[in-house]
């Protein structure tokens, strides 16, 4: 999906999903069942995240609990999210946030 990362879609795993993935595959490498090296290479992916769908689904509900005076969600900048959440850091921030 090459539009993916230009409008901050990611496609996503669950941990408990890929971590039964990784010993299904193990399994089945160790028992020369399925390929590996050059012959193997495999992706997981269990459906796509947007942070903008998120925020809207999380405004959402803080109005609908009286939490928050409107649903809307607005622009925010990427240092003052580092600041907050990342202790300051920028490329945390962007890498988990923003990156593209």
């Amino acid at each position: 999906m090459p539009w993916a990362h230009k409008n901050q879609i990611w496609s996503r795993v669950h941990i408990l999903d890929l971590s039964n993935l990784y010993l299904l595959l193990l399994q089945s490498v160790l028992q020369k069942e399925t390929p590996s090296g050059r012959q193997g290479y495999y992706f997981a992916e269990d459906g796509i995240q947007s942070w903008k769908y998120i925020a809207e689904g999380i405004a959402k509900e803080g109005k609908d609990l009286g939490i928050l005076e409107n649903g809307e969600v607005g622009p925010i900048e990427l240092q003052e999210v580092a600041d907050v959440f990342y202790k300051g850091s920028l490329r945390d921030a962007e890498g988990v946030l923003a990156s593209k």
